[in-house]
């Protein structure tokens, strides 16, 4: 499939950074950015021009939550009955990619780029990968106070097997970068 072929994507999480990433954090226009769930809510804000994917997986999830209003939604066989109406959706089965259940969004997200031909990732507010965050970023939703999921503690270990050989990095958004320069 060529709908990344040959590309590097930027893939969102929802670690606390969201909160602060703004356009600058993707320099490059054409790479598309694939969201894990909620993310994209804070994403759509900013009015990048990239391609715009969100890969949802939770069986959890409400009716409206996770659709992006331009760009497509890739959710799981598992989760299609709260499709909304009008959605431009994939239906995908997590086993005809080889991801287990129980894998996080984002190995899914990583199994999907690599299907449509994506080459390369950065992987941005996936703090728990960066810095032992294990939050979440207050603007997404079901955010709670102090909640801390273990779960992120064995994401990037998951990431780092799903990428395989590409070549792949965790980026610090401009905000992390700045309050670190102002924090030495």
């Amino acid at each position: 499939m060529t709908l990344m072929n040959n590309m590097s994507v930027y893939v969102v999480g929802k670690g606390p950074s969201l909160n602060s990433i703004t356009k600058e954090d993707f320099p490059n226009h054409t790479s598309p950015v694939m969201c894990i769930n909620d993310a994209i809510i804070k994403i759509e804000t900013l009015n990048l021009p990239n391609p715009m994917y969100v890969v949802q997986q939770d069986r959890y999830f409400r009716r409206n939550e996770c659709v992006p209003k331009k760009g497509l939604l890739f959710i799981s066989c598992y989760s299609q009955h709260r499709i909304i109406d009008g959605a431009l959706v994939a239906v995908y089965s997590p086993a005809v990619y080889g991801v287990k259940k129980g894998e996080p969004t984002v190995v899914m997200a990583i199994k999907l780029a690599k299907y449509f031909g994506a080459v390369r990732f950065t992987f941005l507010c996936f703090d728990s990968c960066m810095s032992g965050d294990l939050t979440r970023a207050k603007c997404c939703l079901n955010y709670i106070e102090g909640w801390e999921s273990e779960g992120y503690n064995t994401h990037k270990q998951r990431i780092i097997k799903a990428v395989e050989t590409s070549p792949y990095k965790f980026q610090e958004t401009k905000y992390q970068e700045t309050k670190k320069q102002g924090e030495s």
